[in-house]
């Protein structure tokens, strides 16, 4: 039997990650029966983003946040009334919010909760949030509700299971919480063949999201710590936010400046500008909200044999890279770690580049494999809608059918 589920996200702005991300998912899970209509709605940004967005004069623009959760709300009632769907699947805290303002009735229409990370307990750490303020306790009885209401959890770590565990009220079921990482396709990151000669200096990367829970700081110490003795050692940002990339490099001598090239590539070009690279940082702030996600770069950087420069404290990393060649994760952030980690490279992964890459692609496919993460998705979705399958519909709601209105479904060609 086939399923339809409606998909609900929240994007906020710079999260052009989504369809690159979230579309082989959906895409392969058709092939499993399973048929995901996207929702995607955000805040007031004139990116061009298709959704239940809008753009605002300025004047007006302190009210579009509350104008966009409003209409989100409006679109999602109409959409579930017009083309009810086989479950919904939420996204976070902000999207559960809307479908519980939006009226559904989860004993028609199984709720199923996609806990991608801890959105409040993000805003607290990192942007300022008070706990006990009104926006986190919205947010944090949102998530409660979700997680109470559905009938299946999907989350990005062990870690985030347990969170969920322990502050949900009433207490749930951890039968019902599946965990899986963020894969990717293998055969992208894969080199079609043997690498060539490389630089005979190191070529350092950063990608992803730009921001301070990143600690570009700490970033920016090692690249000067590994090119006092590799110099000539560059460092290449791939990021969404070059301008703010470029604040953070100012300060900088003139001739450690030119040694750092600023760019944002489309997610086609990622793969190829990850494999010329000799080492990937994917640093975090190890705080709650940290604890509940799966960065996705770590699975770009091992599928495509990058040596992996981390923090301990972030997801599951902890587990997942222990003991994997070409991965090394600092304790902290303090100067002994930052010259343990700088020598770690300098000595163990430079002089023997390229010898870590079968080590790192393994781990890579153990973890991060889209195949997987596509088998967890399926599961939780079976799970989640199991109840229901036994009911009878009517007709008209079932079935799979691809809907033409690319707002609401812009994954879907």
């Amino acid at each position: 039997m086939s399923l339809e589920i409606l998909y609900v996200s929240w994007d906020g702005p710079g999260q052009d990650y989504f369809e690159s991300l979230f579309g082989p998912i959906f895409s392969r899970l058709e092939a499993k029966g399973i048929l995901v209509r996207v929702f995607r709605v955000g805040p007031v940004e004139a990116t061009g983003k298709e959704g239940a967005t809008m753009a605002y004069p300025r004047r007006l623009r302190a009210l579009g946040l509350p104008i966009s959760f409003l209409r989100a709300v409006w679109h999602l009632r109409n959409e579930l009334r017009s083309h009810p769907p086989d479950a919904i699947m939420v996204r976070s805290s902000i999207p559960a919010l809307v479908a519980r303002l939006a009226g559904i009735s989860t004993e028609d229409c199984p709720l199923i909760f996609d806990a991608d990370g801890f959105m409040q307990d993000e805003r607290a750490d990192f942007a300022g949030w008070n706990r006990r303020g009104p926006a986190y306790q919205c947010l944090a009885r949102a998530e409660a509700w979700a997680a109470g209401k559905a009938t299946a959890i999907m989350v990005r770590s062990e870690a985030a299971k347990k969170i969920l565990l322990e502050r949900a009220r009433p207490k749930i079921s951890a039968d019902k919480i599946f965990v899986t990482t963020n894969g990717r396709d293998p055969l992208e990151y894969f080199p079609a063949e043997p690498p060539g000669v490389r630089s005979k200096a190191p070529r350092l990367l950063f990608a992803g999201t730009w921001g301070p829970q990143y600690r570009p700081d700490v970033m920016l110490k090692i690249f000067r710590l590994i090119e006092q003795v590799l110099p000539g050692t560059t460092l290449d940002i791939l990021t969404a936010d070059p301008a703010g990339a470029g604040l953070a490099i100012r300060p900088l001598p003139e001739n450690e400046r030119r040694r750092i090239f600023i760019r944002r590539l489309s997610p086609g070009e990622m793969p190829a500008a990850l494999r010329s690279a000799d080492l990937g940082f994917n640093f975090r702030t190890p705080v709650l909200s940290t604890r509940g996600v799966c960065p996705i770069k770590t699975g770009e950087y091992l599928l495509s044999g990058v040596p992996v420069l981390g923090n301990r404290g972030v997801g599951d990393l902890d587990r997942l890279l222990v003991g994997v060649e070409g991965c090394h994760l600092m304790p902290d952030f303090s100067t002994e770690s930052m010259a343990s980690a700088s020598k770690w490279f300098t000595e163990q992964i430079w002089p023997r580049r390229n010898h870590q890459a079968l080590a790192l692609r393994e781990a890579g496919l153990r973890h991060f494999d889209i195949v997987q993460t596509v088998q967890n998705y399926a599961d939780c979705i079976h799970h989640g809608t199991m109840a229901n399958l036994r009911k009878a519909r009517h007709p008209h709601q079932n079935g799979v059918r691809a809907v033409a209105d690319s707002k609401l479904n812009p994954l879907r060609r």
